[in-house]
Formats: C-alpha cells, sequence, structure tokens
C-alpha cells in the first residue's frame, strides 16, 4: 500500500514486487476513503500503471496491491 499523487502525473506507477500480475488493486481519497476507479495498467509482473484523467493531487489517493 502507498499513498499517491503529484499534482503533475496523470499515469502513476505502483512497483509492487509481487512477481505477478495476478493482482488485485484498490483505489481510495486518503481523506475520506471514498473509492476511486483509475484506469490500472498491469504492465509488468512488478509494477501497475494507473491512470487518472486528471492528476491527482500530493498524496491524494492510497493504493493497495494484492496479490
Amino acid at each position: 500500500a502507498a499513498n499517491i499523487g503529484n499534482a503533475a502525473l496523470t499515469t502513476i506507477p505502483v512497483v509492487h514486487n509481487l512477481g505477478t500480475r495476478d493482482v488485485t488493486v484498490s483505489v481510495h481519497d486518503a481523506t475520506t476513503f471514498e473509492q476511486v476507479y483509475p484506469d490500472v495498467v498491469k504492465t509488468d509482473a512488478n509494477t501497475v500503471n494507473l491512470v487518472f484523467a486528471v492528476a491527482p493531487a500530493s498524496n491524494a489517493y492510497r493504493a493497495i496491491v494484492v496479490g
């Protein structure tokens, strides 16, 4: 799990090092805990890219990767 967002990137890589693309990804607002639904691209066995329409503010979201 990690806080994500930097007010600049719309595609945010999250490195999980689980060694598989068989992962589940969940993202929620770090303040309100409301679920957020970015596009999820499983780029390789250790990284997912979260794609947002607008760049999230600094540490605005919490991303959880389970595998």
